[in-house]
Formats: structure tokens, sequence, C-alpha cells
């Protein structure tokens, strides 16, 4: 992800729930990423099974969190203690080149990654996001995965509005992430795009929404 597709920072005690952030109440997973990649399996959780594969990266091994939610009733807390959660369909959905286009579908599943060290990281794709869940996919679905990012490509933060210390919370949008993929057999599998994904350090974190119809 670019720069502009980052923000907030990281709990080390409590890794999904970001101080002045939002809290993924579903299970979470943390450890290190070395160059070659790794894979995360997340615990079970109202019925999904869900395993974020990430690829060659330029770390030595930085530690990274993943958290899970649906996003009905378990994404709690508020950015910077002013932006509620912005659910995928709450807010616009645009290209990769920001056009505005129509949100697809409705909204599954929700992931949280966070880098948990001070230095940057950066992907040479997206990761591989595999999804199991036998009643979500009892018949086929189509499915994207999504980007939450700033609505500005420009900078990290919109001009409006200020929070508490001066900082500025960003207004959203959903970038949606091609090719349109179908699930088989009960289970999803988004495979990589080969675009890079850059961690900027802190805690910098994105989400990345899987909506299907």
């Amino acid at each position: 992800m670019t720069k502009a597709e980052t923000y907030g920072f990281y709990n080390q005690t409590r890794p999904c729930n970001m101080p002045s952030g939002w809290a993924f109440l579903g299970p979470c997973a943390a450890g290190n990423v070395p160059a070659g990649g790794t894979a995360f399996a997340l615990r079970p959780y109202r019925n999904f099974r869900v395993v974020v594969s990430f690829g060659r990266n330029d770390s030595t091994g930085a530690p990274f969190v993943i958290g899970e939610a649906t996003g009905r009733d378990d994404v709690a807390g508020r950015l910077n203690g002013v932006l509620d959660f912005p659910r995928y369909g709450s807010v616009p959905c645009v290209e990769a080149a920001r056009t505005p286009i129509e949100c697809s579908g409705s909204a599954i599943l929700y992931l949280l990654v966070i880098n948990m060290q001070n230095v940057p990281v950066t992907f040479t794709s997206t990761p591989r996001i595999s999804v199991g869940n036998a009643t979500v996919f009892a018949r086929q679905r189509w499915c994207y995965s999504n980007t939450l990012a700033p609505q500005s490509a420009r900078t990290d933060v919109s001009p409006a509005p200020s929070a508490p210390g001066g900082l500025r919370v960003p207004s959203a949008v959903y970038i949606e992430r091609p090719p349109l993929t179908a699930s088989r057999n009960g289970r999803l599998v988004l495979e990589p795009v080969p675009i890079a994904q850059r961690y900027a350090s802190g805690g910098a974190f994105t989400v990345f929404a899987i909506s299907c119809s």
C-alpha cells in the first residue's frame, strides 16, 4: 500500500485494540514475517476459517498482527476518538485510480493488518487471503478484496475534522482490488495482486474488506 493508505497506531498489550482507535473483537494472531513471507491462520470464528499469507518483502522478520471481524457487532471504538469504523458501503468505493464506482455487494469479513515495528515494510504484492465458510459459500458467490484508505490520495489525512492533540482524522474510502473471484466448494481464495504494499512504521495499519454478491 502507499503511505496514503495507512494510518493509526497499535497497542502492544492488546494488539488488536488500537489506542484511540478501533478494536477488532474477533480472533487476533501475531507473529514475525520473514523476507520470504509467511502465513497467519486465525482461529475459527462465526464459521469462518481464515488464513492470510504474506509474500516477499524487505523486512528481516518484522512483527505483524492480524485481526478479524464480521462488522456486525464486533468492531468497537473510534479512530482518534472521532471516526467510527467505516463499514463497507457506508463510505464511497473507488478504483485504484480513485475513480468513484458502485460498491460491490456487501462485506462478509474485515481483516486488520498492523506493522508492529518502527521500520517501514514493503511487500511485493497484496496478501493471499483464504476464507472458508460452508454456510456463506453454500452457493457460488463472486467477491472482491477492498482496501480501506483515507479519501485523499495526496496525504495521510483529510483536511477535517481535527481530533484531540492536533491530529486530523481522515475521511475514508474503500479501494476495490480486482480480480473478481468466485468461491468454490465452500471456500474463497483471493490470490495476491502484484502491487507494492507499504506499511509505514510506528504501528501503521490497513483494513481489508471482503465483499461478495
